[in-house]
């Protein structure tokens, strides 16, 4: 089989350049129409099932928050300190654009990974020619139960940025275009590459398998290497260009600090000292805390943090690694280790802050080399040792990652939202109000809506015998809707106890003046009011509305479905590459792009397993649906492409 596979690759790298796919026909009304309703139960699930809002995050949740808001308000990333440049931008962009759209966030995630979706789909179609298979990968990438919105994070949009980026790159490198239409493909493939990469630290997981289709297109044709090159300068010149944004900000010339070599290479230092056998997920254990000290007059400058007020970062550890209790836990000491320089006064500048750990990184390496201090490196930058103990576990969790992408176990409850209130609804309101979890405690709602009325008349709210004035909020919609310009401020927005029982009156009513409480807003949403139209879009946090509650449920079902197809899909699946491997013998198989795409989403799929296997075991629980969303579009799509690749040899012949 080796051997067939070497000469039929021969064959196909001494062909010259690849005739140009021949124009392929238009999907079938029936197919766009299936489509087209897929879509719109997908957007009518993403834009109604409620989110968890974490407005205590701040290296989270919350720490996106606060960078789009800044961004917005022209501040680029807000003030240096430790945390700023903790993560790339990726997801503050979308934040900010999103806010100067106003839409809900859920919205506007739905509306890309829809976007993401159908152009991955539609490069599928015009490479296999079959609107079937492209409309199966379309309704399976879909409609993944674990992919709907579930916090306001970046994980939501990282599945969406990969599809993007593949759609683009398999138009770039494979189908027939014109050479300037290449180019443009060339120039998105890249910028939607630059924006992927910018989203999340760990994006070397495309890498491989953009390497092969890279490859593969360049040796089919050799003209494609131009097109490679525009992906790749396009995709260095965005991530450039966002560094240079941070150095004229700070003075640091990166994407994310978390990567700067300075604080990679001192991290790597303190966590390759030993001190007595390895403990599982203590990095820098007391004991070698204790020597540290000793031996880096700069480490013991972060003593009264580490064995003080920093103590609270061992809380979160020890709550999942019971064994790690009352010292840092591997995913938190990273954390810890910058938050102790900060209070040692390094982090005034980010010049500052790497002149520190230079010096850090200087004084454990010299005390490693002349013996004082005993040091293994760990074989990947930034990831802490792992002991034997761990390593056998690696089976086990990647059992576990499979049995996700399988859905042998439902979705799990949305939980609540957490944090201080006023956090919660202050990130709430930034990101377009979408359906949310309430907090446990929660003794506010939000009312949003408008109220149009021809006279020009406004509204106020009477709680009891108080009378709290509504503020006018912009309202282009309803500008549009009643064309009427006079009603450019006619939103408003307030928030509520539930302890108050309170009504809507027009401005100026008294006492007795009739007006609808708000228990019957709930039920109907609208109301007529003095002439005038009333309509609430938000009350409370919208997570018992009937419309999420139906949307869970549904939600919950398409998991069982998938649960229930999984078997029998793989199946198939195993199967039919069985009997593409005995084509591959015969010779009777061409290696042509659908090949090597196919065989790419396996290699994206297993490589982005494997980097969350290596998370799992050396730092925190990464093995959940929220770090896999963008593996399940991917792994149903390889499925379903692995079973139609032996069915390709009946109408393609080599």
């Amino acid at each position: 089989m080796l051997s067939a596979a070497i000469g039929a690759l021969r064959s196909l790298g001494q062909a010259g350049p690849a005739a140009p796919l021949p124009p392929g026909p238009r999907l079938p009304a029936w197919a766009v129409a299936v489509a087209a309703a897929a879509s719109l139960l997908y957007f009518c699930l993403a834009t109604h099932l409620p989110v968890t809002v974490l407005g205590n995050t701040s290296f989270d949740d919350a720490w996106f928050f606060e960078r789009a808001r800044n961004m917005v308000a022209g501040r680029w990333m807000g003030h240096f300190s430790q945390v700023t440049l903790i993560k790339g931008p990726g997801y503050v962009f979308f934040l900010a654009a999103n806010a100067i759209l106003g839409t809900p966030v859920t919205l506007t995630q739905a509306l890309l990974y829809m976007f993401g979706c159908g152009l991955f789909c539609l490069a599928l179609f015009r490479l296999s020619r079959s609107a079937v298979l492209a409309l199966a990968v379309f309704l399976a990438a879909l409609l993944q139960p674990d992919v709907f919105p579930g916090r306001l994070i970046r994980d939501d949009i990282y599945a969406a940025q990969t599809l993007i980026f593949l759609g683009c790159l398999i138009h770039a490198l494979y189908l027939s275009e014109a050479r300037r239409g290449r180019a443009l493909w060339a120039v998105c493939a890249g910028l939607s590459l630059a924006w992927l990469w910018l989203t999340r630290e760990e994006g070397v997981w495309v890498a491989p398998a953009t390497l092969v289709l890279c490859l593969a297109g360049v040796w089919r044709d050799r003209a494609r290497w131009r097109d490679v090159a525009g992906l790749v300068g396009t995709g260095v010149a965005a991530a450039t260009a966002v560094a240079a944004c941070n150095f004229a900000a700070y003075g640091a010339f990166t994407v994310a600090d978390l990567k700067s070599p300075a604080f990679a290479r001192a991290l790597d230092a303190v966590q390759s000292v030993r001190v007595g056998p390895s403990t599982a997920y203590l990095p820098v254990p007391r004991r070698v805390r204790e020597r540290l000290y000793a031996e880096s007059p700069a480490f013991a400058s972060l003593r009264p943090y580490f064995e003080g007020v920093g103590q609270n970062w061992t809380q979160a550890g020890c709550q999942i690694y019971p064994s790690t209790c009352g010292d840092y836990a591997a995913g938190w000491f990273v954390w810890a280790l910058r938050d102790a320089v900060a209070q040692a006064g390094h982090y005034r500048s980010p010049a500052e802050a790497d002149r520190f750990y230079r010096t850090l990184t200087a004084e454990v390496r010299t005390a490693c080399a002349a013996g004082r201090l005993q040091c293994a490196h760990g074989l990947i930058s930034l990831m802490p040792g792992v002991t034997a103990d761990q390593w056998r576990q690696a089976p086990a969790k990647t059992q576990g990652a499979a049995s996700l992408l399988l859905y042998r176990q439902p979705p799990p409850p949305v939980p609540a939202s957490v944090g201080d209130p006023e956090a919660i609804e202050a990130m709430w309101v930034f990101e377009g109000l979408p359906p949310r979890t309430r907090a446990d405690g929660e003794r506010s709602r939000l009312v949003a809506g408008w109220f149009h009325a021809p006279t020009g008349a406004w509204i106020q709210l009477r709680c009891g015998a108080a009378v709290i004035p509504v503020e006018h909020k912009p309202a282009p919609d309803i500008v549009t809707h009643f064309n009427d310009p006079s009603a450019a401020n006619s939103r408003f927005r307030t928030s509520l106890s539930t302890d108050e029982d309170c009504r809507v009156q027009l401005q100026g009513a008294g006492p007795q003046d009739p007006g609808p409480n708000f228990a019957t807003l709930m039920a109907k949403r609208d109301a007529a009011l003095g002439g005038g139209q009333l309509y609430i879009d938000t009350f409370g946090a919208g997570a018992a509305d009937a419309a999420a509650t139906l949307a869970q449920r549904i939600q919950t079902g398409l998991a069982r479905v998938y649960g229930l197809l999984a078997p029998a899909i793989c199946a198939a699946a195993a199967l039919a590459y069985l009997a593409h491997l005995a084509l591959l013998w015969r010779r009777s198989l061409i290696l042509d792009p659908y090949w090597w795409l196919c065989h790419a989403i396996w290699l994206l799929v297993l490589c982005r397993v494997a980097i969350l296997v290596l998370v799992d075991l050396s730092s925190f629980p990464a093995i959940n649906p929220s770090y896999l969303a963008p593996a399940f579009p991917l792994f149903w799509g390889a499925l379903l492409l692995t079973v139609a690749l032996p069915l390709r040899a009946i109408r393609l012949k080599p």
